[in-house]
């Protein structure tokens, strides 16, 4: 007993009534059997005995006894639902853990909601952990990952500096260093440091140089370093950079359209002409690039290919316009989003099981829908709700653990966050949609203006080729002469602003200035 009040005394309780005494000897005797409870549940946790872990632990939870020990007790659940196969589950439970824990039990707790809630793309989670997380106080070898998931959060909310000077503390020797560096490359380039950034962009793909050259990070790293050379309007190197792009890798398709641009900037029609022709390949026809095939018209407009035009702007009407006209009235029909999660799910499911889609079949343009699905916002919240469901799923099918009280509970809880995921998917869905629809709409006045360029064209060249006068061919003196005005009339080129080429890029607006004459 004098031990224990010189305990007492030192933690600064300067008054001790009998009372006292017997609340402090009461808890401690409910600390000892919570405690006996929990060595009990972790034992059965070691032994991967995880329902009968679970159950026990759940129990603990409720008891009002035991409410000193929740933290602790939500950890060890937390385990035991890792054990089962149900992260999402365990996700909560380690919420709670964080939310009341301290010591050893708040920085285990802290550690393992990190790596779980970035399993399961459990953003509420994660941003959770990171709001409580103090990094001094963490082993060194768990550091980098945390600096590398602080970037991400910072670079989430446009905190640029912050995320740079979060993913830069990465070490090279660390796994995360060249997505680290890709990151940081980002972070660079939405600040406007763009020699910093084509540096990180460096880094990041001479990391990966040993894993092959269609490693998907070393070729999105090369990705990033030939937008920002494009960027900084350095065309021809920016065609160089785009050209290290393996065919066989996922990225070539965005690199043909991109460099096409670079191509236009610098004045290489045909070789633009040559990627328009493999952008519009059959191969590509589930690819949504509208803006492609009006610039494809527009180059053969500017190098007097006038019959190639409406060859083009037929093309464009035939798929664009077609799917504007669907998109639109679809929009009309269903002003909630709640079609939208059925359609975009039913595509994924076909493209999981890889069974052949009936493109006529869908309500949404079937376009659409694939574009949607490379969305990385929309494909995120949409790999959250499955797995949600999947957790559901295997609940469902674990008998009588299913049936028993942290069963159902566990259930309650993921059907509750099913219903928020579904949320934010059909949130992030319509309003993808609708800037589609709102570009469809600015393209399709875009269409008419190259249609009026090319009759007055057609009726222009007609004139002079009646009077004899035919000055206008491509290889004349005064086509060299201008072949870099385009430039200067009329159009609004992409500004580099992150990862997100297509989501990112401007509008160019097509003035009809005629250059035939």
């Amino acid at each position: 007993m004098k031990n224990f009040i010189n305990l007492i005394v030192k933690s600064k309780l300067r008054t001790l009534v009998s009372v006292g005494v017997v609340a402090c000897l009461a808890f401690s005797s409910t600390a000892f059997g919570a405690s006996a409870e929990l060595n009990r549940a972790r034992s059965l946790n070691n032994s991967k005995e995880y329902k009968q872990a679970s159950q026990l632990l759940f129990s603990l939870s409720k008891n009002s006894r035991y409410r000193r020990e929740q933290a602790a007790i939500a950890y060890e659940l937390a385990e035991s639902l890792e054990g089962l196969g149900l992260i999402q589950s365990a996700v909560f439970q380690l919420i709670k853990a964080v939310r009341y824990g301290k010591g050893n039990v708040l920085s285990s707790s802290l550690e393992k909601l990190t790596k779980l809630a970035f399993l399961v793309n459990d953003d509420v989670g994660l941003n959770f952990a990171l709001s409580k997380i103090n990094i001094s106080r963490f082993p060194a070898d768990q550091k980098p990952v945390l600096y590398f998931r602080f970037g991400e959060a910072y670079l989430s909310v446009n905190r640029f500096k912050k995320a740079y000077k979060s993913f830069s503390k990465v070490p090279k020797s660390h796994y995360l260093y060249s997505k680290s560096r890709y990151m940081m490359g980002l972070a660079f380039s939405e600040s406007g440091k763009l020699k910093e950034s084509y540096r990180a962009f460096t880094q990041s793909s001479n990391a990966r140089a040993e894993q092959g050259i269609v490693d998907n990070e070393r070729v999105a790293a090369l990705m990033g370093r030939a937008r920002v050379l494009y960027h900084m309007k350095r065309w021809d190197n920016s065609l160089e950079a785009y050209r290290l792009i393996p065919r066989d890798s996922k990225y070539y398709h965005d690199m043909l359209f991109e460099s096409a641009w670079a191509m236009l900037r610098s004045g290489k029609f045909r070789s633009a002409l040559s990627n328009f022709h493999s952008l519009h390949s059959e191969y590509y026809q589930d690819y949504f690039y509208p803006e492609a095939a009006l610039l494809r018209a527009i180059v053969y407009l500017y190098i007097c290919k006038v019959e190639e035009v409406g060859k083009v702007l037929n093309y464009y009407e035939n798929t664009y316009g077609k799917v504007g006209r669907k998109l639109k009235s679809y929009l009309r029909a269903n002003p909630t989003p709640r079609t939208d999660i059925t359609e975009y799910m039913k595509l994924v499911s076909e493209l999981a099981y890889k069974q052949p889609a009936d493109k006529e079949s869908y309500e949404i343009p079937y376009i659409i829908l694939r574009h949607l699905h490379r969305s990385s916002r929309v494909r995120s919240r949409g790999e959250s709700v499955l797995n949600v469901e999947k957790e559901i799923a295997k609940i469902e099918s674990m008998g009588d653990w299913a049936n028993a009280q942290v069963g159902a509970v566990t259930k309650n809880s993921l059907v509750s966050r099913q219903k928020a995921s579904l949320k934010r998917l059909g949130k992030a869905l319509r309003a993808e949609m609708v800037k589609y629809n709102s570009e469809l709409m600015g393209f399709s006045d875009q269409k008419e203006l190259i249609k009026f360029e090319l009759i007055s064209s057609e009726k222009e060249q007609a004139r002079k080729t009646l009077e004899g006068r035919d000055d206008f061919s491509e290889g004349s003196s005064k086509r060299k002469a201008s072949r870099f005005s385009f430039t200067k009339n009329g159009y609004e080129y992409w500004p580099f602003q992150g990862e997100y080429w297509l989501d990112e890029i401007g509008n160019y607006h097509y003035l009809g200035a005629s250059r035939c004459e």
